[in-house]
């Protein structure tokens, strides 16, 4: 058996509880797989779950922008300094900022907030 919990803002959100019917554990090849999931579905229930910006978003940089758009689509901090040339310790501090502006605790909160924001024709990204 596996259990696995979303949590946004510390509040449980939702547990899934794998299990087997045959005798023999799950491979690690299957944890992995399931790890995979884990990120998209942490967003969308953060997605699904969080309410919509109802005021502008605080001016972000350009380069926060593209930052938070690239942790939206799943990159991970190495990644998105790869994909933007930078090192990963940049990324992690544009990360921070962001977070502090949006004030969001999580790239599945980010995710949504971005989410939302990209979905509503009356807030406007600089």
């Amino acid at each position: 058996m596996l259990q696995i919990c979303a949590r946004l803002r510390g509040r449980l959100l939702v547990r899934f509880v794998l299990t087997r019917y045959d005798a023999h554990p799950f491979r690690p090849r299957d944890l992995e797989k399931i790890l995979d999931v884990l990120p998209t579905l942490e967003v969308s229930l953060a997605a699904g779950l969080s309410p919509t910006p109802k005021v502008e978003p605080p001016d972000l940089t350009p380069r926060e922008w593209e930052v938070a758009h690239l942790a939206t689509k799943g990159l991970t901090t190495p990644e998105i300094a790869a994909v933007l040339g930078t090192s990963r310790h940049a990324v992690r501090n544009q990360l921070a900022r962001i977070y502090q502006k949006l004030e969001v605790g999580s790239r599945a909160e980010l995710a949504a907030f971005v989410t939302a924001v990209e979905a509503s024709p009356a807030l406007v990204q600089r």
